[in-house]
């Protein structure tokens, strides 16, 4: 069955998932549901809603029957504005998928598809919600540049807090409104081979314009 999925704005920023979930199920069958977050600036590990979010029904019948009944109707006071989005947020990646079939035997995740600016700190207070981080890289580019490469490595002083964090964050965790790709690290894995394998995932292997524009952009 083909999902189609929804992309809603002008949300409250106070509305929840759940009060996203309940609003449209009117509707068809919801399959997935996913409000974009940011760190909070005044708490650790609080977060804020970015105003948007994205819905996944299992039919496109019913994510079209939801515009057309639920767009620019009320939620929280305000007026969603609704219309059909690419993305599949159900759907969950063959990289993150073989990640997750690896056994866990360390405390140390790889974040990648990091935006650029995004800081250290926004890292450490995202995933210090879910248990005791004991450090936080976020290899930078070239030294003075204060830019970094988009993806690091977050350390847990337990592999059980690691795991809770893998599968709390799964593939639906947006940071400045991108999502992000989190796998399990080796223990001993380098920059220069994560940078590698970040390259791999995300370089399509033609056209060969676009492979350059991201090397450039990891470079």
């Amino acid at each position: 069955m083909e999902h189609a999925t929804l992309f809603v704005k002008n949300l409250n920023f106070d509305t929840t998932e759940k009060e996203l979930q309940e609003f449209f199920e009117k509707c068809g069958k919801v399959t997935s549901i996913s409000i974009a977050k940011k760190p909070s600036p005044k708490s650790a590990k609080g977060f804020l809603s970015r105003g948007y979010g994205f819905v996944e029904f299992a039919t496109k019948e019913a994510a079209k029957d939801a515009i057309k009944k639920l767009n620019g109707k009320l939620l929280r006071d305000y007026s969603v504005e609704l219309k059909l989005s690419e993305k599949q947020i159900s759907k969950v990646p063959e990289t993150i998928q073989k990640s997750r079939n690896l056994q866990e035997s360390s405390a140390k995740l790889l974040i990648k598809n990091i935006p650029f600016e995004t800081t250290q700190s926004d890292i450490s207070k995202l995933f210090s919600a879910f248990g005791e981080v004991k450090h936080v890289r976020l290899p930078k580019k070239l030294a003075g540049t204060g830019s970094h490469r988009g993806f690091a490595f977050v350390e847990y002083t337990s592999q059980s807090e690691a795991r809770k964090a893998f599968e709390a964050t799964g593939d639906s965790t947006h940071i400045y409104g991108r999502r992000l790709v989190v796998e399990w690290a080796k223990e001993d894995a380098t920059v220069e081979e994560m940078r590698a394998k970040t390259a791999e995932v995300f370089v399509p292997t033609e056209p060969k314009k676009k492979k350059k524009k991201i090397e450039e952009i990891l470079s």
